[in-house]
């Protein structure tokens, strides 16, 4: 299960930082260009469970 944590965290790394680069920059162009923009929200960050 150890692995599969490590695994999720390199996923949620890499989709917060397309959040944080490609979906900024479609944005910035689309407010340029007047086309509809993406909401994407706060970064995904796992929460740990307990009593497992």
């Amino acid at each position: 299960m150890e692995g599969l944590g490590k695994e999720l965290a390199q996923h949620l790394a890499d989709f917060n930082a397309l959040l944080k680069t490609d979906v900024a920059s479609y944005n910035r162009l689309a407010y340029e260009l007047g086309a509809p923009t993406v909401f994407v929200g706060a970064p995904i960050s796992p929460r740990a469970v307990s009593g497992r």
